[in-house]
């Protein structure tokens, strides 16, 4: 369903930029889409946050060009399939949503000027594999590798992997318990003891 609204925002923009004079063809659908397209698409600006803080939401659907696009469709597919049915679909959601917020969040604190894509959200749902105890390991070292790979690529919001990553952790952590996990919990489908039958 990610990947749909991804693919879905990344043509809307694509067209929509180019009717406007805002990009030519190829950088609309190939990239790299100029600045003045990303801000206009609603990409993230730190100093518009506080007077536009709904870029904070409509960057995740904004990608700089293709290849971005398609690492996160990618990851959009392959991570929830990695989950399988243990997670409900609540769990993604909103571990999505919080993520993206905390890592638009951190990377506007750590001077963060521009940035746009869903990798904060993505990286939240990274982190909450860790919730399945065969999948800790590679999960904590995927995670460590993304993250040390942003800070050394200017063009990649570190705080937007950070965030995520973070919020991925908690949410994990939580679930842990069994609150949120499909077929788990205090809501297991258990019938509750009876006295006197």
């Amino acid at each position: 369903m990610l990947a749909v609204a991804l693919g879905g925002a990344y043509a809307a923009e694509a067209f929509w930029a180019v009717a406007e004079g805002l990009a030519t063809p190829w950088e609309a659908w190939v990239g790299p889409r100029p600045d003045r397209m990303v801000l206009a698409v609603g990409g993230r600006y730190a100093p518009w946050t506080v007077s536009a803080p709904w870029r904070l939401v409509t960057s995740w659907f904004v990608h700089i060009d293709l290849a971005h696009l398609l690492v996160n469709l990618v990851a959009a597919v392959a991570l929830p399939r990695a989950g399988g049915d243990r997670l409900s679909g609540r769990a993604w959601v909103v571990t999505f949503g919080l993520a993206g917020l905390a890592g638009g969040l951190l990377g506007d604190a750590l001077g963060v000027v521009r940035s746009a894509g869903a990798s904060g959200g993505l990286h939240g749902w990274l982190a909450l594999l860790a919730v399945e105890p065969g999948l800790r390991g590679p999960v904590v070292a995927s995670a460590i590798l993304s993250v040390a790979t942003s800070l050394f690529v200017p063009a990649i919001d570190v705080g937007a992997h950070v965030g995520g990553v973070v919020v991925g952790l908690l949410a994990a952590a939580w679930l842990s318990a069994g609150v949120g996990r499909d077929g788990a919990g205090a809501d297991d489908g258990a019938s509750p003891p009876t006295e006197g039958r």
